[in-house]
């Protein structure tokens, strides 16, 4: 019997196979072989069983095939095997039907030939080449930097990389398992440089996107001050950053934000405005807190008098609060005094505890006119009792009978 022979070519692994058309029986037989089991970091001895524009396919004589990055095997631009040539190879992993590997080929390196470090050497530059972060511990600190661990590889982290803000306690990071992103991998791995400011800004980038995407009007977060300036603060609510201005931080008038903010304080806001084409952001704390207009407004009433304490001043008038958070203004002509002033510091100091008069509560613009001035008093009653006690008194004296009689005498005379 002649037997023929044939070739299945294929770009995917596993399916590269020269076959005898009347081997069937031996086929079969080798299915009942135990299937030989590799792991991550074996040396394997493999037959080079075709290519395609990316990867060698191996024969690991297991039931899957190899597949090895062509570019470990090009010398100068041209590939150092051809089909059929058996090479060393190591497992550096598994994927979906074939097993990953890699070659060191060419090179003497006793440490480079280690499986192990060839396999961790292999997942690192995969890493490196598709931007994935890796885990790292930080086991020593050098000069101008850190000593980390990945993969049982030996990396260098800069102490400017270690963290988004300057790092003046390097200690505090010894023996700490961060997450990094690789910045440099050259020299087969004597030279990996990795960075964990990369990473957590790359984290944050991704937290931003989808925090701008999430925001809305009336969402209430927890948020960090980052910034304080005097026309407001810069709250990081988780990602990205929004202004809470001076006018949303209190119902009490402030000066300047720095009066009640800090940086690194923790406040809980709310948003009231959201600008995603220009990536603004408005915040309020005042509107989670209970408003103390509404409350006072119940317990004041139009010429009651109350107590108040002087809080600021103006040229034109000084501003007593009331209550928490609800004040009014004496205008500098209501002062209380006979002279004219030209400001109200010439009568009243900031902190004065003063007796005042409502004259006039605006309830739409939260405004309320006040007086130092004294109730003017209405005369009217008492000058109407005068003047009737003044014509009975004329009625009843002793001149007003006289001219009564001369007045009768001189009507009988005539």
């Amino acid at each position: 019997m002649v037997k023929k022979r044939g070739t299945i070519r294929s770009n995917q692994p596993g399916q590269s196979r020269d076959f005898a058309d009347d081997s069937f029986e031996k086929l079969l037989e080798e299915s009942f072989q135990p299937v030989r089991d590799l792991e991550v970091g074996n040396e394997v001895e493999a037959k080079v069983i075709g290519f395609d524009n990316d990867n060698v396919f191996l024969d690991l004589g297991t039931r899957f095939d190899g597949m090895l990055r062509k570019a470990e095997l090009l010398r100068n631009g041209r590939l150092t095997v051809k089909e059929g040539q058996r090479i060393t190879v190591y497992i550096t992993g598994k994927g979906p039907g074939f097993w990953q590997c890699s070659s060191r080929l060419g090179t003497s390196d006793n440490e480079t030939q280690d499986p192990q470090r060839v396999a961790a050497l292999t997942a690192l530059e995969e890493a490196y080449n598709s931007g994935t972060p890796v885990e790292g511990r930080i086991v020593d600190i050098n000069k101008g930097g850190f000593k980390v661990q990945v993969m049982g590889i030996d990396t260098f982290c800069p102490l400017s990389h270690i963290d988004k803000s300057y790092c003046d306690k390097p200690e505090e990071h010894l023996n700490k398992v961060y997450t990094f992103a690789i910045l440099q991998l050259e020299e087969d791995g004597k030279n990996i440089i990795v960075s964990r400011r990369e990473f957590l800004g790359h984290e944050a980038e991704k937290a931003s996107e989808k925090l701008w995407k999430e925001v809305e009007v009336g969402k209430v977060y927890d948020g960090t001050v980052k910034s304080v300036q005097d026309f407001g603060a810069f709250v990081d609510i988780g990602g990205i950053e929004g202004l809470l201005h001076i006018s949303e931080i209190s119902y009490t008038r402030l000066e300047k934000a720095g009066d009640v903010m800090t940086t690194g304080q923790k406040v809980k806001v709310a948003v009231i405005e959201v600008d995603r084409q220009n990536r603004r952001l408005s915040l309020s704390l005042k509107s989670l807190l209970d408003d103390p207009w509404r409350e006072a407004i119940q317990k004041l009433e139009i010429g009651g008098e109350y107590k108040g304490k002087v809080i600021r001043m103006k040229t034109f008038g000084a501003f007593v609060e009331l209550f928490p958070g609800v004040d009014g203004m004496v205008h500098v002509s209501r002062l209380g005094t006979d002279k004219r002033h030209q400001h109200p510091k010439e009568v009243l100091n900031i902190g004065d505890i003063i007796t005042i008069r409502i004259l006039e509560i605006d309830e739409s613009n939260r405004r309320i006119s006040l007086t130092m001035e004294p109730v003017e008093q209405d005369y009217s009653e008492d000058l109407k009792k005068i003047k009737n006690e003044q014509d009975q008194s004329i009625k009843s004296s002793p001149s007003h009978i006289s001219t009564m009689v001369d007045e009768a005498i001189k009507n009988k005379e005539m």
